[in-house]
């Protein structure tokens, strides 16, 4: 998995899992001070100290399990490996479940702990945002 953006024929753009994770965690610390000030207003206008801006990270929430879903359903990972001997090992490649189970399990609890971490700190954060 290296840190690079390319366009893959058949997939579109792909971007590697080391560029990307840093990018949603930015995102997160981002979004949370674009989703705070929101939810302090929704908080004064209706007198209650609820988090309501935990509604954008479970719905993004929602659609990563809709996408870890089509995973275990056949659709392939993209990737990038590490070791690249040849040119042409610098091409990405596709891993099915069935193909390397090993390997796509792998992948499949590192892309879980990617984008559970970036929702778990936007989360945290609106949580902390809503405490007296």
């Amino acid at each position: 998995m290296r840190a690079r953006l390319q366009y893959v024929a058949g997939q579109g753009w792909h971007c590697g899992r080391l560029l990307l994770w840093p990018a949603l965690l930015g995102a997160a610390l981002l979004g949370s001070f674009a989703v705070g000030p929101l939810q302090s207003a929704l908080q004064a206008v209706l007198h209650v100290r609820l988090p309501f801006g935990l509604a954008v990270p479970l719905g993004i929430g929602l659609l990563v399990a809709r996408r870890l879903r089509r995973k275990l359903a056949g659709e392939p990972f993209t990737y990038d490996p590490l070791e690249a001997d040849t040119v042409r090992d610098w091409e990405t490649r596709q891993i099915n479940r069935t193909d390397d189970p090993v390997l796509f399990r792998r992948l499949y609890q590192f892309e879980l702990f990617m984008w559970g971490s970036s929702l778990a700190l936007l989360g945290g954060l609106l949580v902390l945002a809503s405490l007296p």
